[in-house]
């Protein structure tokens, strides 16, 4: 999708500096509560990036599109995503980090939820 396109589109683009790697993610806000993230990361060393989910609960669904990826809670759970495998998470107030091997691609779509829009 062109750029112009995806912005009119209403998404949003973060991509990490490229002397990292191909690492970006792309933002859909659809309505309040309910965020798309589709995410293509082929990291030239492997990466770790924070994630923070303090402010509130809610439900994520990981989609795996491509290779795999890992998600560390900072109590010590262990997440893995692959390709061809859907997740679902529940959580309520953690953080931790998204773990990406070094020249690996990992592309995911995620549905994330939040508690204001389970409860609608």
């Amino acid at each position: 999708m062109r750029e112009q396109d995806r912005e009119a589109a209403g998404w949003v683009r973060r991509q990490l500096d490229p002397g990292m790697g191909e690492c970006r993610a792309d933002r859909r806000q659809v309505e309040h509560g309910l965020l798309l993230v589709h995410s293509d990361y082929r990291p030239r060393l492997g990466l770790v990036e924070p994630s923070r989910h303090d402010d509130a609960g809610g439900l994520v669904i990981t989609i795996g599109l491509e290779g795999a990826s890992g998600y560390a809670t900072r109590d010590g759970e262990q997440l893995r995503f692959r390709s061809g495998h859907t997740t679902l998470t529940a959580f309520r107030h953690t953080s931790g980090e998204r773990r990406f091997e070094a020249g690996q691609r990992a592309a995911q779509l995620r549905v994330l939820v939040d508690e204001d829009a389970l409860a609608r």
